[in-house]
């Protein structure tokens, strides 16, 4: 006789792999023309956005990991519109999906589905709700922070879609991590680039899929290691993106895995890091003990660097552990 924990694990897997199965026969009895979706977004490799228009079939199954974090993001999502309705706010066009976006020649460059709008001012601003962990959201807090990680950097482009297509000029990434969620301001004016370079993303797959010729390989290396298609659908010689083979016994390759080792635990402690040092600012205090940590914190003025970063007076916080050596940390 089983446990219940032995049977919830082999129940947990059946469960997502038959959910798996049935979606892949429904990507296969579909006949209708794929095209770019906004969420796929690639600025580092629009091969990987012509493959998955192309070959959906060969992007092997989320694990049922993934599958739950997905799906705990589409709850997520649901819990933070209802409690934005609760504090008042008009929410419209739920999970509606977008009219595809066009380019000049009436190509369909680009469809997809907006978690929600907000009323606001007379605007309908399109919000893109994404559960990130907690590490993610500490660390990011503004739209240039989404330049920090791969798939963070997916966001912009689908959110500046959504804008253009509904001719908006503002719209909100929402984070949500457990409960705690946060916005960040998009303004289309101040990333036009960005958004130039979506645009440019999309015409440029739509293009390679009706001449059957995939864009050219990305030169950038590393962006092939975490791509589901490098090894099945993909395989650039190394060649191809200008890079060396590096010997894989010497120091590099040791410290390599040292650095591989460490990154939880860096991760652990940037967002520890970080929201402690929130903590402190928030408690108003100059000095204070907490157990055997003292915390002071010292302002520093800052001249203004352009007409857009004016001057200011960042408050520094300083944390020295009782019995270690001084360790001045700075905000």
């Amino acid at each position: 006789m089983s446990t219940l924990v032995e049977d919830f694990n082999r129940r947990r897997i059946d469960y997502w792999s038959k959910r798996s199965a049935v979606e892949r026969a429904e990507r296969e009895k579909r006949t209708s023309p794929r095209n770019p979706i906004a969420s796929n977004v690639n600025y580092d490799c629009a091969r990987e956005m012509f493959l998955g228009v192309t070959r959906p079939l060969d992007k092997p199954d989320p694990d049922p990991d993934s599958q739950e974090r997905m799906k705990n993001g589409n709850v997520a999502a649901a819990a933070a519109r209802r409690e934005l309705e609760d504090m008042g706010y008009q929410v419209i066009e739920t999970e509606g999906p977008m009219e595809p976006f066009r380019n000049r020649a009436g190509t369909v460059v680009y469809t997809g589905r907006v978690d929600f709008k907000i009323t606001h001012e007379g605007r309908k601003v399109p919000v893109e709700a994404k559960e990130v962990s907690v590490f993610v959201f500490d660390a990011v807090d503004r739209y240039e922070d989404l330049e920090r990680f791969w798939w963070t950097r997916k966001y912009k482009g689908q959110i500046l879609v959504y804008m253009l297509q509904n001719n908006e000029p503002r719209g909100v990434l929402l984070l949500t991590c457990q409960g705690r969620k946060h916005m960040i301001d998009v303004v289309l004016e101040d990333r036009l680039e960005d958004a130039e370079r979506a645009l440019a993303l999309g015409e440029e797959v739509v293009a390679a899929v009706e001449s059957g010729t995939p864009p050219p390989y990305t030169k950038d290396p590393t962006a092939c290691r975490h791509c589901w298609a490098f090894g099945i659908a993909c395989n650039p010689p190394i060649e191809e993106q200008g890079a060396a083979l590096l010997d894989p016994s010497g120091e590099l390759y040791e410290q390599l895995i040292i650095r591989a080792e460490a990154e939880a635990a860096h991760r652990l402690y940037e967002a520890a890091d970080k929201r402690a040092k929130e903590l402190i600012k928030a408690a108003g205090i100059e000095k204070g003990i907490c157990g055997d940590f003292a915390i002071a914190i010292t302002e520093r003025p800052v001249k203004a660097e352009t007409k857009l970063r004016a001057a200011r007076v960042d408050r520094i916080v300083k944390i020295v552990r009782a019995g270690a050596a001084v360790n001045q940390e700075v905000a």
